[in-house]
């Protein structure tokens, strides 16, 4: 099942928050760069 900002707004903002939390923390270990660009977009 997907989650798209229409159908489940909250849903899909929380997964995009663990996303990006979860490439922030990859970062700290390696690729940081490219991890945090990611957590940023």
């Amino acid at each position: 099942r997907f989650r798209t900002p229409e159908a489940a707004p909250l849903e899909y903002a929380t997964t995009q928050n663990n996303l990006g939390a979860a490439y922030a923390r990859l970062a700290e270990v390696r690729d940081r760069e490219a991890n945090l660009e990611r957590a940023i977009a």
